[in-house]
Protein backbone atom coordinates (compact mmCIF):
# COMPACT_ATOMS: atom_id res chain seq x y z
CA UNK A 1 0.00 0.00 0.00
CA UNK A 2 1.72 3.17 -0.67
CA UNK A 3 1.60 6.50 1.26
CA UNK A 4 -1.41 8.16 -1.28
CA UNK A 5 -3.53 4.89 -1.39
CA UNK A 6 -3.68 4.80 3.24
CA UNK A 7 -3.47 8.77 3.05
CA UNK A 8 -0.94 7.81 6.02
CA UNK A 9 2.77 9.04 5.21
CA UNK A 10 4.09 6.26 8.14
CA UNK A 11 2.92 3.35 5.40
CA UNK A 12 4.50 2.94 1.87
CA UNK A 13 5.38 0.29 -0.31
CA UNK A 14 9.12 -1.47 -0.42
CA UNK A 15 10.78 -1.20 -2.66
CA UNK A 16 9.54 2.28 -3.94
CA UNK A 17 10.90 1.47 -7.03
CA UNK A 18 9.56 -2.32 -8.22
CA UNK A 19 12.38 -3.97 -10.42
CA UNK A 20 15.56 -3.52 -11.20
CA UNK A 21 17.05 -0.78 -10.10
CA UNK A 22 20.56 -0.47 -8.74
CA UNK A 23 22.67 2.06 -7.41
CA UNK A 24 20.20 5.03 -7.05
CA UNK A 25 21.48 8.14 -7.19
CA UNK A 26 19.33 11.16 -6.27
CA UNK A 27 19.21 14.87 -7.11
CA UNK A 28 16.90 17.71 -5.74
CA UNK A 29 15.29 20.95 -7.51
CA UNK A 30 14.66 22.96 -4.47
CA UNK A 31 11.08 24.67 -4.46
CA UNK A 32 10.31 27.46 -6.52
CA UNK A 33 7.79 30.14 -6.25
CA UNK A 34 4.35 28.06 -5.90
CA UNK A 35 6.43 25.05 -7.53
CA UNK A 36 7.10 22.29 -4.86
CA UNK A 37 10.72 20.76 -4.54
CA UNK A 38 11.32 18.29 -6.94
CA UNK A 39 13.33 14.82 -6.90
CA UNK A 40 14.85 13.15 -9.92
CA UNK A 41 16.75 9.90 -9.32
CA UNK A 42 18.22 7.79 -11.69
CA UNK A 43 20.25 4.11 -11.17
CA UNK A 44 22.44 1.76 -12.88
CA UNK A 45 21.39 -0.27 -15.73
CA UNK A 46 24.83 -2.22 -16.89
CA UNK A 47 24.59 -4.05 -19.85
CA UNK A 48 20.78 -3.26 -20.25
CA UNK A 49 19.28 -0.99 -23.14
CA UNK A 50 18.09 2.23 -22.96
CA UNK A 51 20.10 3.19 -20.27
CA UNK A 52 20.38 5.53 -16.83
CA UNK A 53 15.82 5.44 -16.88
CA UNK A 54 15.69 8.87 -15.09
CA UNK A 55 12.39 8.94 -11.65
CA UNK A 56 10.99 12.03 -10.66
CA UNK A 57 9.24 12.54 -6.93
CA UNK A 58 7.70 15.44 -5.34
CA UNK A 59 7.50 13.19 -1.46
CA UNK A 60 10.31 10.58 -2.23
CA UNK A 61 7.48 7.89 -2.02
CA UNK A 62 5.67 7.91 -4.87
CA UNK A 63 8.12 7.74 -8.44
CA UNK A 64 7.14 8.26 -11.82
CA UNK A 65 9.53 7.49 -14.93
CA UNK A 66 10.09 9.97 -17.36
CA UNK A 67 12.69 8.76 -19.55
CA UNK A 68 15.99 7.77 -19.82
CA UNK A 69 19.02 9.78 -20.37
CA UNK A 70 21.28 7.12 -22.53
CA UNK A 71 19.01 6.31 -25.43
CA UNK A 72 20.70 6.21 -28.37
CA UNK A 73 23.57 4.05 -29.81
CA UNK A 74 25.61 7.12 -30.32
CA UNK A 75 25.73 7.67 -26.32
CA UNK A 76 26.39 3.81 -25.29
CA UNK A 77 27.15 1.04 -27.50
CA UNK A 78 26.33 -2.04 -25.86
CA UNK A 79 26.09 -4.78 -28.22
CA UNK A 80 29.71 -6.46 -27.12
CA UNK A 81 30.11 -6.13 -23.43
CA UNK A 82 29.75 -8.74 -21.23
CA UNK A 83 27.57 -9.27 -18.77
CA UNK A 84 27.66 -7.28 -15.68
CA UNK A 85 29.22 -4.74 -17.85
CA UNK A 86 28.21 -1.85 -19.53
CA UNK A 87 26.65 1.33 -17.72
CA UNK A 88 27.86 1.84 -13.59
CA UNK A 89 27.16 4.20 -10.87
CA UNK A 90 25.77 6.89 -12.27
CA UNK A 91 25.57 10.51 -10.70
CA UNK A 92 22.79 12.73 -11.27
CA UNK A 93 23.72 16.64 -11.07
CA UNK A 94 21.66 19.98 -11.96
CA UNK A 95 24.06 22.86 -11.95
CA UNK A 96 21.26 25.75 -11.06
CA UNK A 97 23.27 28.34 -12.76
CA UNK A 98 23.61 27.32 -15.94
CA UNK A 99 20.05 25.48 -15.95
CA UNK A 100 21.61 21.95 -17.46
CA UNK A 101 21.35 18.16 -15.96
CA UNK A 102 24.65 16.21 -16.00
CA UNK A 103 24.61 12.67 -15.34
CA UNK A 104 28.52 11.46 -15.06
CA UNK A 105 28.38 7.58 -15.91
CA UNK A 106 31.63 4.56 -16.13
CA UNK A 107 31.19 2.19 -18.67
CA UNK A 108 32.48 -1.24 -18.47
CA UNK A 109 33.17 -3.00 -22.06
CA UNK A 110 34.60 -6.09 -20.52
CA UNK A 111 33.81 -6.90 -16.67
CA UNK A 112 36.18 -10.16 -16.47
CA UNK A 113 39.65 -9.83 -16.54
CA UNK A 114 42.19 -12.06 -17.66
CA UNK A 115 45.04 -13.09 -15.42
CA UNK A 116 46.60 -9.71 -14.24
CA UNK A 117 44.59 -7.12 -16.58
CA UNK A 118 43.34 -4.61 -15.14
CA UNK A 119 39.95 -2.72 -15.75
CA UNK A 120 38.48 0.39 -15.09
CA UNK A 121 35.52 2.11 -16.19
CA UNK A 122 36.12 4.84 -18.94
CA UNK A 123 34.67 8.06 -17.28
CA UNK A 124 31.69 10.10 -19.59
CA UNK A 125 28.99 12.37 -19.07
CA UNK A 126 25.70 13.32 -20.72
CA UNK A 127 23.79 16.75 -20.39
CA UNK A 128 20.54 18.04 -21.10
CA UNK A 129 18.99 21.17 -20.49
CA UNK A 130 15.40 19.94 -20.79
CA UNK A 131 15.04 16.67 -18.51
CA UNK A 132 11.49 16.03 -19.11
CA UNK A 133 12.70 15.42 -22.97
CA UNK A 134 14.66 11.91 -23.15
CA UNK A 135 15.86 13.15 -27.24
CA UNK A 136 17.13 16.21 -25.54
CA UNK A 137 20.74 14.14 -23.73
CA UNK A 138 23.49 15.11 -25.58
CA UNK A 139 26.02 12.35 -26.82
CA UNK A 140 28.70 11.48 -24.33
CA UNK A 141 31.45 13.50 -23.34
CA UNK A 142 35.02 11.47 -22.29
CA UNK A 143 37.36 12.19 -19.68
CA UNK A 144 40.72 10.67 -18.78
CA UNK A 145 39.79 9.81 -15.26
CA UNK A 146 39.41 5.93 -15.04
CA UNK A 147 37.74 4.98 -11.64
CA UNK A 148 34.41 4.09 -10.28
CA UNK A 149 31.20 6.33 -8.93
CA UNK A 150 32.03 9.05 -11.20
CA UNK A 151 31.52 12.63 -10.79
CA UNK A 152 31.54 16.22 -11.30
CA UNK A 153 32.54 19.21 -8.88
CA UNK A 154 32.15 22.57 -9.39
CA UNK A 155 33.73 25.36 -7.27
CA UNK A 156 33.06 28.16 -5.65
CA UNK A 157 33.87 30.17 -8.73
CA UNK A 158 31.43 27.89 -10.85
CA UNK A 159 34.02 26.14 -12.88
CA UNK A 160 33.84 22.47 -12.89
CA UNK A 161 36.15 19.52 -12.37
Amino acid sequence: MTASQNQDPQFFQKPIIRGFNPDPTICIVPSHGEEPARFFLSTSTFEYFPGCPIYTSVDLVNWKLIGHALNRRSQIELRTVEPGAGSWASTLRYQRQEKIWYLVNGIFQRYRPSADEKIFPRGFYVWTDDIWDDSKWSDPVYFDNPGFDQDLFWDDDGKCT
